[in-house]
């Protein structure tokens, strides 16, 4: 039988901060951990301990007893619930402080940086809740600029994802949930960022799906050209196709695919109806993400009971030109699995993405749109072609405290520019900030009601108020 090396996993997309760190209030969590942080570092017995080998003092054992210990520190003051094994704790620590430290609010021995400083101060003194020429709380705008100079070099690549994100934004106006979703993190580089805009104006022309253009952006990577090339012309195995899953842990989180592969073939090229129930049982062994892909692509139904009582009746066809030979087969197979996997990554991704963007206040999500908010609009509408430049390079300035024009100098408020964009886009005639900002007001009243008529009704209102009062 063949070996195979292995073609390893190569990140195709950014994203903000960590999934280990997904937490509701992510802002108050993110406020009170830095307190808690703080203060334990400021006990004589924790203060000299360094957090990474490199800053180990003479003595110091491992970088895992203070780990632990601040797993405990964070259980004792109720931040989270214990209960974990005194092996593992120190994973649990380093997940959570994984988002602080992507942040730039703490270093890399995980002591408060001047950010993070900055940060604690403001929000134990009610600082953030006076409010800025953008319209956003004070601890809104220090997390905008972190954000603007945050950089992502998974991919072996630097890129700044919110300078990409409004990059997008000012050459679409918005992007769907679905581009948001799927095809914005694709970004990563000036290429692949004109490679994505041009494609989302060939999509909203009616031109292609999302999934074609995944495919083709995967296809574009070079260790999804080898295992495409591989996979197709070498006679299938077990260890030819686990060789070129590239799963992003291990190959034995492939093995699923093996049988599944082998029952498609059967039914789809075999012509074997017999194992129909079977290949849909097969598909109870993956995540559940990917499960229900494989599922609508090959089934009218998700009920097992279904499929059971009348198999070949809840089959669905594949299309013609993939089971005209077995290399059309598996060229099919393979760009499925890598699509179905590619998407449930970035679908992981669509909620950290939105809470960390959420943080600045900037952005509004509603029907199904993502946009900028209409004065932060205006504001970088003005700056981002030079803002844009600095979209692929990383900043030295993530730990410091600098003005919002250190990071780019065109990040500058200009009243009149804003009037003149606010009085274009909202068809309007003002002449001082002043109005403009009435204006802006409305508009969020406005779309404050439409938000409580969409999720309260009028019995629930009349409760919380009652319990106001109460």
């Amino acid at each position: 039988m063949s070996t195979y090396e292995r073609i390893p996993y190569a990140s195709f997309l950014w994203k903000f901060g960590t999934t280990s760190f997904r937490t509701k209030e992510f802002n108050r969590k993110t406020e009170l951990q830095l307190q808690l942080l703080n203060e334990f570092w400021k006990k004589p017995e924790y203060a000299n301990y360094g957090w990474e080998r490199k800053y180990m003092f003479d003595g110091q054992e491992d970088i895992y007893w203070i780990k632990n210990r601040y797993y405990d520190w964070l259980v004792d003051n109720k931040f989270m619930e214990g209960g974990e094994p005194e092996s593992i704790k120190y994973k649990t620590a380093r997940e959570k402080t994984s988002g602080l430290y992507d942040m730039g609010l703490l270093n890399e021995n995980h002591r408060l940086t001047e950010v993070g400083y900055k940060l604690l101060e403001m929000t134990s003194s009610e600082q953030f809740l006076e409010k800025n020429e953008l319209g956003i709380s004070m601890d809104s705008q220090l997390y905008l600029e972190q954000l603007l100079k945050l950089s992502s070099s998974d991919t072996g690549s630097t890129v700044r994802p919110l300078i990409v994100v409004l990059y997008l934004l000012s050459q679409l106006d918005y992007l769907s949930y679905d581009e948001f979703r799927y095809l914005m993190p694709l970004c990563t580089n000036k290429e692949s960022t004109s490679y994505i805009l041009m494609f989302i104006k060939d999509l909203r022309n009616g031109t292609g799906t999302i999934d074609t253009v995944i495919k083709n952006f995967l296809l574009l990577q070079s260790n999804y050209q080898k295992g495409l090339e591989r996979f197709v012309n070498n006679e299938f195995s077990e260890a030819l196709l686990l060789s070129v899953g590239m799963n992003r842990k291990s190959a034995t989180y492939d093995k699923s695919y093996v049988p599944l592969y082998e029952l498609m073939y059967a039914v789809y090229i075999k012509n074997d109806s017999s194992r129909i129930y079977e290949m849909f049982n097969s598909l109870k062994k993956f995540q559940s993400s990917i499960a229900i892909k494989w599922k609508q692509l090959m089934f009218d139904t998700s009920l097992t009971s279904q499929v059971k009582k009348e198999p070949i009746s809840h089959l669905l066809p594949l299309p013609d030109n993939v089971t005209t030979s077995e290399k059309d087969f598996k060229e099919f197979f393979f760009l499925t699995m890598h699509l179905n996997k590619a998407k449930a990554t970035l679908e992981d991704y669509l909620d950290l993405n939105r809470r960390y963007l959420g943080l600045t206040n900037c952005f509004i999500f509603e029907d199904n749109l993502v946009k900028l908010d209409i004065v932060p609009k205006q504001y970088f509408e003005s700056a981002i072609d030079e803002l844009y430049k600095q979209a692929y390079k990383k900043s030295n300035l993530l730990e410091v405290c600098c003005p919002i024009s250190d990071i780019c100098p065109a990040l500058v408020f200009d009243k009149q520019k804003i009037i003149n964009g606010l009085n274009e886009e909202l068809g309007i005639h003002v002449e001082t900030i002043e109005d403009a900002y009435n204006e802006v007001d409305k508009i969020r009243y406005s779309r404050f009601n439409k938000l409580v008529d969409l999720k309260f009704t009028d019995a629930k209102i009349l409760k919380l108020l009652s319990d106001f009062e109460n």
